[in-house]
């Protein structure tokens, strides 16, 4: 007897997509930071030492995009448990780091690479629960 055809789940190609775009981000984000600088919104001891505290729990979130990714490609059932690893992660990464920029009135500083920090904020911000959602909302699509 033959399966039936997976049922097709709405947006589910976007969402590997921003998960896959999150992890290369993430990585290209960090080697920019460590080889050269351009990413970094100030010389200032203090906050090099704050980023310094990120590529770990950073790598971790991109580690569990792409196994999610992955899982959600494959139609798998374990990409929704890797995928709200990851939306967690983000959503904390995203709070801790837009708070501290406030405190320390990064955003006030006009350049190019605080417009990439807002950016990024606001990218963390938003996926975070777009992810959760989407996932929960799929969980019961997707194949053991």
């Amino acid at each position: 007897m033959n399966a039936a055809a997976p049922k097709p789940i709405r947006g589910i190609t976007l969402i590997i997509g921003l998960l896959a775009l999150l992890s290369v981000g993430i990585a290209a984000y960090w080697t920019s930071f460590f080889l050269d600088g351009a990413v970094q919104a100030s010389q200032e001891q203090w906050y090099l030492v704050f980023q310094r505290t990120f590529p770990v729990p950073d790598g971790a979130v991109a580690l569990c995009a792409a196994i999610s990714a992955i899982g959600l490609y494959r139609r798998r059932q374990w990409a929704v448990a890797w995928g709200l690893l990851a939306a967690g992660g983000l959503l904390f990464l995203g709070l801790i780091d837009t708070s501290f920029n406030l405190q320390n009135n990064i955003y006030a500083r006009a350049s190019g690479q605080v417009g990439a920090e807002i950016v990024i904020n606001v990218f963390c911000l938003s996926l975070a629960p777009i992810l959760a959602l989407f996932l929960w909302r799929n969980r019961n699509h997707l194949e053991s």
